[in-house]
């Protein structure tokens, strides 16, 4: 069965719903598509969230957002927005995943597994989580699973932000820990950059094909990150936000000075590593011969 409108808004949120507002006023045919509940990130954060920004900069359609506080908590902007979806009877579709999309002539195809949508314009406003990131649910370990797998089991976890145990010749800028509330990025992503160059280069020299951090390398490092994090305004000032992840834990942001995190990632401290080297490999391929 296939669903023709004059707008197709992939995802739920309230940017998805004030886009999906503004083709009803405008007299377009239109549908959200949402893979989970409405405004699911928002449902999805800790229980006792509180918005940095204030409640009028979060409203949408032109609805007043009235809350006990000037900066509202996360069941105000659930109710909110629930109340603002109510109100405009938005055409939407919950529970919805948008599996492709393509364009034929001068339409775009959206599949879900339900049915096909097709639509002279697609919005995409998706959004993602920053202690669930999108692309690693497509980055397979050692042992099959996903790096999104093992994420959500014991929340995102690394290695000097950079490697992670369990995920051979995986090198990650801006992974785990290494955000910043202050300060330069790019200082932080040169520091990974000069730590992977020094990777690539000890491999070359050694003839090593694979590495992968130590499992208890990796836990001693995220121990030491969540001694020091609690030490930290947003531990202990009463800040609850996109940095924390369903558990209450901060895996976003790094604790430290940014100079701190350069020397620490000067060189590629290859003993930490499990290494493979291409004499393993050439053995375990006779092993498997004989």
């Amino acid at each position: 069965m296939v669903m023709e409108y004059d707008v197709i808004i992939v995802g739920g949120g309230p940017i998805g719903m004030a886009c999906a507002i503004e083709a009803k006023r405008a007299g377009l045919s239109y549908v959200i598509l949402e893979k989970g509940s409405l405004t699911d990130s928002i449902y999805r954060y800790p229980l006792h969230m509180q918005f940095f920004s204030t409640a009028e900069r979060l409203e949408i359609g032109g609805i007043p957002f009235n809350c006990i506080s000037a900066k509202p908590g996360r069941q105000e902007a659930l109710e909110y927005y629930r109340n603002v979806q109510r109100y405009f009877s938005l055409n939407l579709q919950l529970y919805t995943k948008v599996e492709r999309v393509g364009k034929t002539g001068h339409l775009f195809e959206v599949e879900t597994p339900a049915q096909t949508y097709v639509s002279r314009f697609v919005i995409v406003a998706t959004g993602f989580y920053t202690t669930d990131q999108p692309i690693a649910h497509h980055i397979k370990g050692r042992e099959g699973r996903t790096l999104g797998d093992v994420w959500a089991e014991h929340g995102m976890a690394s290695y000097k932000g950079t490697t992670t145990a369990g995920f051979p010749n995986l090198f990650q800028i801006v992974g785990a820990n290494t955000g910043l509330g202050h300060s330069s990025m790019v200082f932080m992503i040169e520091s990974q950059i000069s730590y992977i160059l020094s990777a690539l280069q000890q491999m070359g020299a050694g003839q090593i094909t694979a590495v992968e951090p130590r499992e208890d390398v990796q836990a001693e490092w995220n121990e030491d990150m969540h001694q020091r994090m609690s030490k930290t305004v947003w531990s202990r000032g009463g800040c609850a936000s996109w940095y924390l992840d369903e558990h209450g834990r901060n895996t976003t942001l790094w604790p430290r000075s940014t100079f701190a995190f350069r020397q620490l990632l000067r060189e590629f401290d290859i003993e930490k590593y499990v290494t493979t080297s291409r004499s393993d490999a050439t053995l375990s391929t006779q092993e498997k011969i004989a």
